[in-house]
């Protein structure tokens, strides 16, 4: 029997909308496996791990900063504006806004990795600095302020044994650190470079320590180096309770 012109209309409409619906799931599953965020959880431990690297749950929120240098003279650069442990995709939702707060535009998120995935509470200073990382902790006290006798050998045992030497190129009071980002060249995939020890991870070195280290640090993981990015240092010591959206009060950039 021959179809009604309702019947064909019906049809059309029903073929149409599968066609827009198929459109539509393949969208949002680029959409989704896009973020870099969703990426790192999905990959299983083989494709993440080459050597020692997991993804931990800190990001740094990127932003292209005008940096002044020693002429006095301003230079366009990627800088982390602040680093901190955001819920999945997070960071992409709010980081605009930060460096947009910031005059500067956004860049990227680039998550911290390291040897186990996981972050500890010791603050990485460099002459009375330290990155912008808003703590998901209360981080490690200073010795003097320590009572050693109410602590087990194992508190005792991680405070006092000597740390391995990292080359830092510290010397004098500055503010020109950057942390290193290492890539996967098959995939693309990069991320800041950490140690599981450091609150949020994030190693920084300051001045050429960095493009010195970064080679070592991502070459071991059979990974390549892809450089630095200059990286917001702080002093603040004030109280997690009292930071905002971008951590700490920040020092003067300089190249």
């Amino acid at each position: 029997s021959s179809l009604s012109a309702r019947d064909v209309c019906l049809q059309i409409s029903f073929h149409m909308a599968r066609q827009i619906s198929v459109a539509l799931l393949m969208h949002l599953a680029a959409v989704l496996f896009s973020s870099p965020e969703i990426v790192a959880a999905n990959r299983d431990e083989h494709s993440v791990r080459i050597g020692d690297s997991f993804p931990t749950s800190f990001s740094s929120c990127v932003c292209q900063r005008d940096v002044v240098d020693d002429f006095n003279k301003y230079q366009a650069k990627r800088v982390i504006l602040v680093t901190k442990a955001w819920a999945l995709g997070e960071c992409n939702l709010e980081c605009p806004g930060l460096c947009l707060q910031e005059k500067a535009p956004f860049l990227t998120c680039m998550q911290v990795h390291t040897s186990t995935g996981e972050t500890g509470n010791r603050l990485d200073e460099h002459i009375g600095v330290r990155a912008n990382i808003v703590p998901d902790r209360e981080p490690q006290r200073e010795l003097e302020e320590l009572d050693l006798t109410k602590m087990d050998s194992e508190e005792l045992e991680s405070i006092l044994l000597p740390r391995p030497l990292e080359r830092s190129e510290t010397y004098i009071e500055e503010t020109m650190f950057a942390a290193c980002v290492c890539q996967y060249d098959s995939t693309g995939y990069h991320f800041l470079y950490g140690k599981e020890d450091y609150m949020g991870g994030l190693q920084i070195w300051g001045r050429v320590g960095c493009d010195r280290s970064c080679s070592e640090k991502c070459g071991p993981l059979g990974l390549a180096s892809k450089g630095c990015i200059q990286a917001e240092v702080t002093k603040d010591k004030s109280p997690r309770s009292a930071l905002g959206p971008t951590g700490y009060e920040r020092e003067l950039l300089t190249a």
